[in-house]
């Protein structure tokens, strides 16, 4: 909880420069443009009046039991183009920050954020062409209209999360740029939006039958489409189904991203509590202690639970120092004792008169200090020789 409320801090303290980089992207689009935003509107319809034209005529493979192919159609579009639009520019929204990323501290993830809140603003926008549409094809307004803002507000945290994951892996594998533009491509079939895939034949591979529409079922974005159609064309409402498959997603999507934006995984923090322990030993070991103590629940026990639990109150400090405030802004934000802060100085003492080498002790000091900037200062850690623990 602690966490949670740090992040909301910190997003807050940083609300105006999400704001100006919307509005930068927003003049950027429509810079020497005639029609300006119009085009947020335009292009939606034009394309749908392409695309209703292809799929009636040329390839009629809309299905005959879709009432209202116009708006059928343009709601997959719009909804679709959103989660293109989000995950594709945030996908290098890291990289494109990078000089400004390494003068000044700012929150990594609001560069992404910043992305997939301008492909939402773009697809508000362009929610007057679907009004449009329903207006001249004569569409009924339902009151379930109102209910729409839950498939949206859950497309936007699924599209948020794939962002954040994209972008952190993007820093890494620049292939990953490539890969994803084939990947969406496959999945704009795969989405029903110019189909209903209950209308869509079982396809035969030797002596299986396979259910296309049970496979399309599979997808994410499918259940957003069909939960948004549900509300606006049909006056349905939400299935129970359409409201948890569209939550859980996009809780998990935001997990997942926020785990890989952080660089570090579950293998990184075994390797430092491993370390770590075999630092609390030799000092132990060298100031007259069992080693078999430090194996125990007073030693390695009680440092799995104050590096993991949401409840350590060092844990809360290292995470606040990490996004990059002092010792004494991190001691302050916490609000509590922290121990790790305090212990640090009699640590080193200690490690100086014994004459124990203790690594973490002195790169956590130089952190607290200034003298080193916390990723580095992990990083080095990470990359020090093998030991033998």
């Amino acid at each position: 909880m602690q966490m949670l409320k740090a992040y909301a801090k910190d997003f807050w303290r940083y609300r105006y420069l999400l704001q100006n980089l919307i509005g930068r992207d927003f003049k950027l689009k429509y810079r020497r443009s005639v029609l300006g935003v119009v085009w947020s509107v335009l292009n939606p319809l034009l394309m749908n009046v392409v695309m209703v034209v292809v799929f009636s005529t040329l390839f009629d493979m809309r299905g005959s039991g879709i009432e209202n192919f116009s708006v059928y159609l343009l709601i997959g579009q719009l909804l679709f183009n959103f989660f293109n639009e989000g995950t594709g520019s945030a996908m290098g929204s890291m990289l494109s920050a990078a000089p400004l990323i390494k003068k000044v501290y700012i929150p990594k993830y609001i560069f992404p954020l910043e992305r997939v809140c301008f492909a939402l603003v773009n697809c508000l926008f362009s929610f007057i062409a679907l009004v449009i549409v329903m207006l001249v094809t004569g569409a009924k307004l339902h009151a379930t209209v109102l209910l729409a803002f839950y498939p949206l507000l859950t497309l936007f945290v699924f599209t948020l999360g794939i962002g954040l994951a994209l972008a952190a892996a993007t820093v890494f594998f620049r292939d990953v740029m490539h890969l994803w533009g084939v990947f969406t491509l496959a999945l704009n079939y795969f989405s029903a939006i110019f189909y209903d895939p209950e209308q869509m034949n079982p396809l035969v591979v030797g002596s299986v039958e396979l259910s296309l529409s049970q496979v399309i079922r599979f997808n994410p974005l499918y259940w957003y489409i069909t939960g948004f159609r549900a509300t606006v064309l049909d006056g349905t409402g939400l299935t129970w189904s359409m409201v948890w498959i569209c939550g859980l997603c996009a809780v998990i999507a935001l997990a997942v991203g926020i785990a890989l934006g952080l660089g570090y995984g579950d293998n990184a923090k075994a390797a430092l509590i491993t370390r770590g322990n075999a630092e609390l030993s030799r000092l132990g070991v060298a100031m007259g202690c069992q080693a078999s103590t430090f194996a125990g629940l007073s030693g390695m026990g009680d440092l799995i639970v104050t590096c993991t639990s949401m409840h350590s109150r060092n844990l809360h400090a290292g995470m606040l120092m990490g996004r990059g405030m002092n010792g004494e802004e991190a001691k302050k934000e916490v609000g509590q004792v922290v121990e790790g802060i305090n212990a640090l100085p009699a640590a080193r003492k200690l490690a100086k008169k014994y004459k124990v080498e203790m690594p973490i002790v002195d790169v956590v000091a130089a952190i607290i200090s200034g003298e080193l900037d916390a990723r580095n200062a992990v990083a080095s850690l990470m990359g020090r020789d093998l030991k033998r623990e």
